[in-house]
């Protein structure tokens, strides 16, 4: 092909607007024009930038004879990048997935220690309401939850009153999660593992951007009471990305 025929190729073959274009290659829209219609012959240089912008090899063999190797089919750059995030958020749910085996061996561990059977009663639980906003540059994420469906169930479990419940909750108040109150009522080893498991929701919301709108996970949780007692659930997890808001169901696992 001589020039003019590969430019015309190149704008023929390729998704990329010509305003697009102009800007990758440094030149004026209208230059592109007068190359496309033959009034005008473009230098080696930008026959070569448009190649490497729109994603095709070519062979120069003379100044005017140019060999197209369709070998290498264009790029889609932004696909690319589509892609990439699909592999990340591939990777980190893998992470996630092997963080949650290994929560949910380690429970079954400490419920293989408790002297007595248990059993898992779904019918006690409640819901709490939540929002929460995500820093990513300082890399924090601040939480408010908004309500608790059954109070009188988390008094009887964890010991405390509604009013000293509401304070360890924060209930509408926005606290960074590193420093909610609501790790009063966990160990420090328990306390480390969530705010861990919170860094790496974060971090999987902000590879995957607006590709995911809402995440379910289902972790296991030791609280503990006001007595200082181990007290066993599963919270059942929904997060909603473009709300910026959730639910969790916290389930009881009772003692007999």
């Amino acid at each position: 092909m001589n020039r003019q025929e590969l430019v015309e190729y190149f704008l023929l073959n390729s998704k990329t607007s010509l305003s697009d274009l102009s800007k990758l290659i440094s030149v004026n829209r209208s230059n592109i024009y007068l190359w496309k219609d033959g009034k005008t012959n473009p230098k080696s240089v930008y026959i070569n930038k448009m190649a490497d912008a729109l994603g095709f090899n070519i062979k120069w063999h003379d100044h005017n004879n140019i060999e197209l190797i369709e070998d290498k089919m264009p790029i889609d750059k932004e696909k690319i990048k589509d892609l990439k995030k699909i592999v990340d958020v591939q990777e980190q749910s893998i992470e996630l997935l092997k963080e949650k085996i290994s929560s949910l061996n380690a429970s079954i561990q400490e419920l293989k220690d408790i002297p007595f059977r248990v059993k898992t009663d779904f019918g006690k639980s409640l819901r709490m309401d939540y929002d929460y906003k995500i820093d990513f540059k300082k890399g924090t994420v601040e939480v408010k939850y908004k309500n608790i469906s059954n109070f009188k169930l988390l008094t009887q479990k964890l010991g405390y009153s509604e009013s000293e419940l509401t304070k360890i909750f924060g209930l509408d108040i926005f606290f960074e999660y590193l420093d909610h109150p609501i790790h009063q009522l966990r160990n420090k080893k328990n306390t480390d593992a969530m705010i861990s498991k919170a860094k790496k929701m974060m971090s999987n919301i902000s590879t995957t951007e607006n590709m995911i709108t809402k995440y379910e996970l289902e972790i296991p949780i030791i609280y503990l009471s006001k007595n200082n007692d181990n007290v066993y659930t599963i919270n059942s997890y929904i997060i909603d990305t473009e709300k910026n808001s959730g639910t969790c169901k916290l389930s009881f696992i009772d003692s007999e």
